[in-house]
């Protein structure tokens, strides 16, 4: 019996296909194909990783670039505009000033013409010198006006215009007119100066009370603005 079971277990052992020489030779090349297909798409994968993480190092590189640009352009802008506040508020300040100190001096002159005209007798001379003096002053705050409307803020300008309009009122209609009067009696004798000063007298100091007035208004509203804009109010 036994050598009759031989045969039956060689044929069983043939039958069995993972033991077959042609089935182990082609289950080893599908394992090649396999990994070498695992190997190409994980190759594959890789590169597009690669690909991905380079792109996002440009594009995060390129926003941090763009940002600090954007934010140092901004810095420039605001140290730039700071500067030129600090530039313009010093020019102002000094305008200011100087506009006060020619008003000042201008209003002071006011009270010399006005006792030279009220002097019994007056004097000519001292009228004359007091007038001189007053228009000069005057011309002095004319030119600071101009600088004031030049760097001054339009809160400012309108005090200002103000003094200026009074000053000017004040000059031409008044002050100039009076030292050309001709100083003499009806007779036309000379020396009657006592006569044609007081003829003119009540109108002139009328307009000084006046003008007066008026500039010291407008120079107090000045000081109270030009505080307030230079941030000393």
């Amino acid at each position: 019996m036994d050598a009759e079971m031989e045969p039956r277990t060689e044929e069983v052992a043939d039958s069995d296909p993972a033991r077959a020489p042609g089935a182990t030779q082609a289950s080893a090349g599908r394992s090649d194909a396999d990994l070498e297909r695992d190997v190409k798409a994980a190759t594959r994968n890789g590169r597009y990783a690669l690909i991905t993480a380079l792109c996002a190092a440009v594009v995060s590189s390129a926003v941090a670039a763009g940002s600090a640009i954007y934010n140092t352009h901004s810095e420039l802008d605001r140290n730039e505009n700071v500067a030129a506040a600090q530039v313009l508020r010093a020019d102002r300040q000094k305008t200011y000033v100087d506009f006060y100190n020619a008003a000042y001096s201008a209003l002071a002159t006011f009270g010399g013409l006005k006792a030279a005209l009220m002097l019994d007798p007056p004097d000519r001379e001292l009228v004359r010198r007091a007038a001189v003096e007053v228009n000069e002053r005057m011309q002095e705050a004319a030119r600071e006006i101009g600088s004031v409307y030049l760097v001054g803020s339009e809160e400012v300008s309108p005090t200002v215009a103000r003094f200026a309009s009074s000053m000017n009122a004040f000059i031409y209609d008044h002050l100039k007119p009076f030292p050309d009067q001709d100083a003499t009696t009806a007779d036309g004798v000379g020396g009657a100066d006592k006569v044609a000063m007081l003829i003119d007298d009540p109108t002139l100091v009328g307009a000084i009370d006046r003008c007066t007035e008026e500039l010291q208004t407008s120079f107090a509203e000045f000081v109270v603005v030009a505080r307030d804009d230079l941030g000393a109010g």
